[in-house]
């Protein structure tokens, strides 16, 4: 896995900016091919010049050179919850899911286009159930929250778009947005989205026990 991460990085790398390649050398190794696609990256500050594959395949493939072969099997899966705003949806589920999992996973969450703070309503009906989101603010999803997850969940407005990378699995949950709903309905939400933060870590604990 982590040797035809390398080969594709390598590939892709010297099929898209060869020129610049050569000033490494003929033959660069994979330690110069990732930091000069991520120092490019990150001097360039538009990482939508180039392709995602490139930065999250460098980026995931980088770190996990970085660990021996007992911690590279044991790293933590991560989820990654998108929504528009991050104000309301994939901020419970981020919660839900870090309550729940025991240590188990990890998640984040973000929105394509965040709110300056989160739902008043939805922090309420949190609190209801001993979870405090008051410290929380919306976040951006940016490159490298996506190079962090292992799975991508949309809340209800699609992962077309929200997830190039072929290599990270995406799946939408179809919630209703609680943003400007009546308390009761906040509350049907938050419950769906606990009952599917569960079924997700029963999924992940089965899959860990058949691996």
């Amino acid at each position: 896995m982590i040797c035809n991460l390398c080969e594709e990085i390598l590939f892709l790398t010297r099929a898209l900016i060869s020129k610049e390649l050569l000033t490494l050398g003929p033959v660069p190794t994979r330690a110069e091919v990732r930091q000069f696609v991520i120092t490019t990256l990150e001097k360039e500050k538009r990482p939508e010049k180039w392709p995602f594959e490139i930065s999250f395949l460098v980026r995931k493939s980088a770190f996990i050179d970085d660990m021996g072969p007992v911690e590279a099997k044991n790293i933590m899966k991560t989820v990654l919850f998108v929504c528009v705003h991050n104000s309301g949806r994939s901020q419970m589920a981020e919660a839900f899911f870090s309550h729940l999992a025991g240590g188990r996973a990890r998640a984040i969450s973000a929105g394509t286009n965040p709110d300056a703070a989160l739902d008043p309503v939805v922090v309420k009906v949190m609190k209801e159930l001993g979870i405090d989101l008051s410290g929380k603010n919306p976040k951006m999803l940016t490159p490298e929250m996506m190079g962090q997850a292992d799975e991508v969940v949309s809340m209800g407005c699609g992962v077309e778009g929200v997830c190039p990378a072929r290599y990270i699995k995406t799946e939408d949950w179809g919630i209703a947005d609680p943003k400007g709903r009546p308390v009761e309905e906040v509350r049907r939400i938050r419950d769906e989205i606990r009952t599917r933060v569960e079924q997700m870590l029963e999924e992940l604990s089965s899959s860990g026990e058949q691996g």
